[in-house]
């Protein structure tokens, strides 16, 4: 509490500072340093605010703030129903391993597809997994997690604006590429992380995971100019600009 009682006065300040620092751009006609001032306090202060989210995001789910998270948000498989929009989920992941491995830096959320009707117990994991596939926001998940491990669902073009790692667990590729949906997209050509088969591999490239941000920069980059372009954070400005212009100007 003491922490978020900090940032939100630090945002205020800041904010504040940049106020004060406008109306020196007006009085100096424009100079460039209060104006380089302002951008730099005024961005400051929306990074605090995002801090400021993503610390109450975490307290909410009573999750731990001190270890990096792990978002594993599967898809689900069209030959493994109950009945209608009723799936079966069985993990692949080993979880036993990957709390050994990464558990002194990591926490690892699963966030199943809403037809998976299967509730998973996670309660030997205590403390390192936990099962948040009923929590109604997904975006929340995306923005409190440091990296993203998915297989084919489209979760990937909605986490690929935040810039952030993501790994791509697809242990049944051939069978899903061949005999259950296909892709709309060359998975080994465009997808902006690598592809991996076991529980090893996906432990390996999250201890790993500046490397595999090195290695995939380029596939990222070439991704989000291709399917985030439109994403820019101007997407309000430009329903009003182009609601309210004034039409009998163009």
């Amino acid at each position: 509490m003491v922490i978020k009682i900090l940032l939100i006065i630090s945002i205020i300040l800041q904010l504040g500072a940049a106020s004060v620092a406008i109306g020196m751009i007006q009085k100096t006609k424009y100079n460039l340093s209060w104006m380089l001032f302002t951008v730099a306090l005024t961005g400051l202060a929306c990074l605090r605010f995002g801090e400021y989210v993503q610390m109450t995001h975490m307290e909410e789910l009573h999750l731990p703030q001190d270890k990096k998270i792990i978002l594993y948000a599967p898809t689900w498989r069209d030959d493994e129903f109950y009945g209608h929009a009723k799936y079966k989920f069985t993990l692949q992941l080993d979880l036993a391993k990957m709390q050994k491995e990464l558990g002194d830096e990591y926490i690892i959320l699963l966030r199943t597809h809403y037809f998976i009707a299967d509730v998973l117990n996670l309660s030997e994991y205590e403390g390192f997994a936990y099962n948040l596939s009923k929590y109604d926001d997904i975006a929340r998940l995306y923005l409190i997690s440091d990296v993203l491990i998915t297989d084919y669902s489209s979760v990937f073009f909605d986490y690929a604006n935040l810039r952030r790692p993501m790994l791509f667990f697809t242990y049944d590729l051939e069978k899903y590429r061949s005999v259950l949906r296909g892709f709309y997209i060359d998975v080994e050509e465009e997808l902006p992380g690598p592809m991996l088969m076991t529980t090893e591999e996906v432990i390996g490239a999250l201890q790993n995971i500046e490397n595999v941000v090195t290695e995939y920069s380029d596939k990222y980059t070439a991704f989000c100019d291709k399917y985030c372009a439109w994403e820019d954070g101007t997407a309000a400005k430009k329903v009003v600009e182009t609601v309210f212009s004034d039409k009998s100007n163009k």
